[in-house]
């Protein structure tokens, strides 16, 4: 038996049906979009015919005579958790339903990393016993107690080029009509740059943008310019003490548990903005919001940019990179060195690996863990206003054709922007780049004399560095002293970082 622990959504709720559970939606072989029954049914199918590769975002749980299988989407778009406990498996969506109905305790050293990253990795959460799907994941849990876990399927080699995979994924996304206008929050980078272009480009005119923060941010001055130039409706919020102070009302209370779930650090930027959105009519139900999260991953972002590609992934240059890219936040907190021991192990780099092969791994470890876990939850932001939301970037065909490109083709996101500069940007006078250039000789040189300089000075560097930084485009250094003043919350590290003050506040509410 399986006792189950749902919460109650507005937008993809739960469909329970004879055999099992369905959240969010599918596109079959024909391109259709599918929801509920029909979806489930869809994903069951492919799943007898061990086709484990679908395009979509969704949750499917299917219950069998002694088993039961959970299957995630390639970025884990929705939670699930499960536990045997009593003889019994329970499995839900809820970590703060399922920790309250079942007594569990918290698990210090996760709620560490939860307060650290905004996630627990691996299957963990900062509940004992309970576990978490990951990201292209199915599960099976026995009714005797025993649990397989079956990565999912490898992306598919493709022949598309870059005009066709964007053609096909806005085919799928295009098939069905929506009542309301494709909102797109419009951030100076070049993924939501791109979706709001490609809408564009493919004749769509029921469009709105909005861009949010400090209006002499650099990032908010190219938003509207992109707007303007493409002649589309934009709405700007800007961010100030009194908005930013209503996280910490009643509305911001139930958005936080609902967001966090238990097991995921909120986040909490986009909450501001549309608060004042919604409000004011600009956006409404009906309308689907389409975010750009991390389709600059699949273009680039994160391929290794100063090594030889074939040369072995030397210890220190991996933790470099790691610190680099990963660690910025916790330079000067104290606790810089056992974070990156957590990183490092989690990846078990192996002594014979390329640069090229460590990459790989790099970023299918950044995916299951960063991504699904912290970033794509920035989606349940969108449904606490109701509002339903798509995730275009995320299109198997279009992931598909940007792993196959070349190593040296993803450095710098060199094939992405030409491309995209060449059929969507240029011919529409967008503001864009033609690409990025490499670091010089001097900037790889002063990354790898940090190798050895001691930890205390670069902490005490990064501490003056922190407080002559550009503008606080988010808020969250007031967030922080917000939260410190206000609301008397003591987080364990970090004078300056947010998520640690923003995981201790979720504590002292809902402990």
């Amino acid at each position: 038996m399986i006792n189950t622990y749902l919460e109650t959504h507005t937008v993809f709720p739960w469909h329970v049906g004879e055999n099992g559970l369905f959240r969010g939606y599918v596109y079959d072989q024909n391109d259709n979009y599918l929801i509920n029954e029909a979806a489930w049914q869809y994903v069951n199918g492919q799943v007898n015919q061990k086709q484990y590769l679908i395009n979509g975002a969704f949750v499917f749980v299917r219950s069998d005579a002694n088993e039961c299988t959970i299957m995630s989407d390639q970025g884990r778009s929705f939670s699930m958790f499960f536990i045997f406990q009593n003889n019994q498996w329970h499995v839900g969506d809820d970590g703060w339903k399922m920790k309250d109905t079942l007594g569990l305790k918290k698990d210090d050293e996760q709620a560490f990393h939860f307060e650290a990253f905004s996630f627990c990795p691996d299957h963990a959460t900062p509940w004992k016993g309970l576990s978490q799907i990951q990201a292209n994941e199915r599960v099976v849990l026995k009714d005797n107690g025993e649990l397989s876990v079956i990565d999912g399927a490898v992306l598919p080699n493709t022949a598309l080029n870059f005009e066709q995979a964007n053609n096909q994924m806005m085919k799928r996304l295009l098939s069905e009509k929506i009542e309301g206008n494709y909102v797109i929050p419009l951030s100076g980078g070049w993924d939501s740059r791109h979706l709001l272009t490609n809408l564009i480009h493919h004749g769509v005119t029921n469009v709105v943008t909005y861009t949010y923060g400090n209006s002499e941010s650099s990032e908010v001055k190219i938003a509207k310019s992109i707007a303007e130039k493409l002649q589309v409706k934009w709405h700007f919020v800007e961010y100030n003490p009194e908005l930013l102070s209503q996280l910490m009302g009643g509305k911001g209370r139930d958005f936080l548990c609902y967001a966090s779930q238990g097991v995921s650090s909120p986040q909490e930027q986009e909450f501001f903005a549309l608060l004042e959105l919604t409000k004011n009519g600009h956006i409404k139900k009906g309308d689907v919001i389409l975010p750009g999260y991390c389709g600059d991953l699949p273009a680039g972002s994160y391929v290794m940019t100063d090594v030889n590609p074939s040369d072995k992934a030397h210890p220190r240059i991996i933790k470099r990179w790691l610190r680099d890219r990963h660690l910025v936040f916790a330079r000067g907190s104290g606790v810089e060195d056992k974070l990156l021991k957590t990183l490092y192990a989690a990846l078990e780099p192996s002594d014979d690996l390329s640069c090229i092969e460590w990459n790989a791994l790099h970023e299918r470890w950044f995916i299951r863990e960063k991504v699904s876990k912290y970033v794509l939850n920035g989606l349940r932001t969108f449904e606490y206003f109701g509002l339903e939301w798509r995730m275009p970037l995320w299109d198997l065909e279009w992931l598909a054709y940007s792993y196959s490109c070349h190593f040296e083709q993803r450095r710098h996101r060199a094939n992405y922007k030409s491309q995209a500069n060449e059929l969507l940007f240029r011919p529409r006078g967008v503001p864009h780049l033609i690409h990025e250039n490499p670091r010089s000789w001097k900037s790889r040189v002063k990354s790898q004399i940090k190798d050895y300089i001691p930890t205390q000075w670069i902490q005490r560097w990064a501490k003056l560095r922190i407080k002559t930084a550009d503008l606080d485009n988010t808020n969250g250094r007031y967030l922080v002293s917000h939260l410190k003043s206000h609301c008397e919350v003591k987080a364990r590290w970090s004078d300056e970082s947010v998520n640690p003050y923003i995981a201790a506040y979720i504590w002292k509410l809902l402990r």
